[in-house]
């Protein structure tokens, strides 16, 4: 495989009223030698794309309601092409969006978390289209400053779609720590 390069344009604006936050931003890269994969026959192999135009439109908001609770949303909006073929990349949605709740109790021995849904439209993959979210939730226990222990479940609702290896539900469990 050969390196990927590339130029990146991004266009971007931010700003906050009140407690509220808001971001807008356009970003645009031009990659060359894109490594991606391409299916073989009975397997997948990692490959370069030529040349690849990759933009698209960015938006998130975030509003801290309670002193403990904040509510997010993003919109993401991808247009990926392989320019040398003229067709769509795969392994991209056009469309994400993310709605997420999220809990702080701001105690170094406290917890956090956050359930989100997180929805694809028009997620492109060995030519066709699929569309389909999942609901998450991840809790943390604090140690103090230096451990942190996670358990979490991706895609409670079980969704599985064999095309995309989305295999159902997913539960995890981890620990952080910092020297």
């Amino acid at each position: 495989l050969l390196p990927e390069t590339s130029t990146s344009y991004d266009l971007g604006l931010e700003w906050e009223r009140g407690k509220t936050s808001y971001h807008l931003s356009y970003f645009h890269n031009d990659v060359k030698n894109l490594i991606d994969t391409q299916y073989e026959g009975d397997h997948y192999s990692y490959v370069n794309r030529k040349k690849a135009a990759i933009q698209g439109l960015e938006m998130e908001f975030s509003h801290p309601w309670h002193e403990n609770w904040t509510l997010d949303a993003s919109y993401t909006y991808v247009d990926g092409k392989d320019n040398f073929s003229s067709t769509r990349l795969d392994n991209r949605s056009r469309h994400t969006l993310v709605g997420s709740i999220s809990y702080d109790d701001h105690h170094s021995y406290g917890y956090t978390g956050k359930l989100w849904d997180s929805f694809h439209g028009d997620y492109h993959f060995d030519g066709k289209d699929y569309t389909y979210h999942a609901v998450n939730l991840s809790i943390q226990k604090h140690w103090g400053p230096s451990l942190l222990l996670t358990a979490g479940l991706y895609n409670m609702g079980n969704k599985k779609i064999d095309a995309l290896y989305i295999n159902g539900r997913e539960w995890y469990l981890g620990m952080e720590y910092k020297m």
